[in-house]
């Protein structure tokens, strides 16, 4: 099973938005992934700082009681992961508006999941569709009646699946077409104004939303 949750995020940003989910997460996390944390905290971009250190406040609530506290570490490709726990994997996405992590568990089959999520696309999506698009996916698209909601969807299920492999930009998006059969379930579901796609081996289904 997958568990999911997510969070609405504040638009006006202040310093003191940033102390308080800092503050918010436990001490011995902390303790353990001072390194981690200060990367995320260093950043220029406070408004990223923000939504980063939200979506590892909702990993830390998704976190089973019964394993040893993670420490988390980042893959060449810039992929987070726990470096000391194998049977359990997450991702984590945020837009402007919205957190979400997903955390799966397993005793028996190596976890791996990724997750994305995007605001509906309000521009025109053609250029990017053509140029990023597989083959299925262009005709998905431009047989659609909503051409912003299904870019985003489209867009979403190719951010997670890069996100399951962990190899980030390193794989092309036009290198797979997520209308074919990738070995890998899609989920994909709408809140507010984001969509949100969450990619896993079938087996891990269903989402549990927290």
């Amino acid at each position: 099973m997958i568990k999911l949750i997510f969070k609405e995020l504040k638009q006006d940003i202040t310093e003191d938005d940033i102390k308080k989910e800092a503050a918010s997460l436990p001490l011995s996390f902390c303790e353990k992934n001072s390194v981690f944390i200060s990367e995320i905290t260093s950043k220029k971009h406070r408004p990223s700082v923000y939504r980063s250190l939200s979506a590892l406040n909702l990993l830390v609530s998704l976190l089973p009681q019964d394993i040893t506290l993670p420490i988390l570490k980042r893959s060449e490709n810039g992929r987070p992961y726990f470096e000391n726990i194998k049977n359990v994997d997450f991702s984590i996405s945020h837009t402007d508006s919205l957190a979400v992590c997903a955390l799966c568990q397993s005793q028996d089959i190596t976890p791996r999941i990724g997750i994305d999520a995007e605001e509906i696309y309000n521009k025109d999506p053609v250029p990017l569709a053509e140029r990023f698009f597989a083959v299925g996916e262009k005709k998905y698209f431009y047989g659609s009646d909503s051409k912003e909601k299904t870019f985003t969807e489209i867009w979403t299920k190719k951010e997670a699946y890069i996100k399951y492999l962990g190899t980030g930009l390193s794989t092309p998006l036009t290198s797979f077409d997520t209308t074919t059969d990738l070995g890998v379930h899609f989920e994909t579901f709408r809140h507010r104004g984001n969509i949100v796609t969450v990619c896993a081996k079938k087996e891990f289904f269903p989402l549990k939303i927290k």
